[in-house]
């Protein structure tokens, strides 16, 4: 099957355009973005629990 041919809904040829070529550029590239924002915002949580952690454990060994 040549680059230009894909096979779409009901095994049918679809040929790609400029437009198909770029709409999927920007589906990876969306795609991308929020895998990225996604484990931004698990690192951000994460942080954050260990801050918490962390002042427990430091309120925790004063009361001793």
């Amino acid at each position: 099957m040549e680059k230009s041919e894909a096979r779409g809904p009901n095994n049918k040829e679809t040929r790609s355009t400029p437009y198909t070529e770029k709409d999927m550029s920007i589906e990876y590239e969306k795609a991308h973005l929020e895998a990225s924002i996604n484990v931004l915002q698990l690192q951000r949580k994460c942080d954050t629990a260990l801050a918490k952690a962390e002042v427990t454990e430091s309120a925790a060994a004063e009361m001793l």
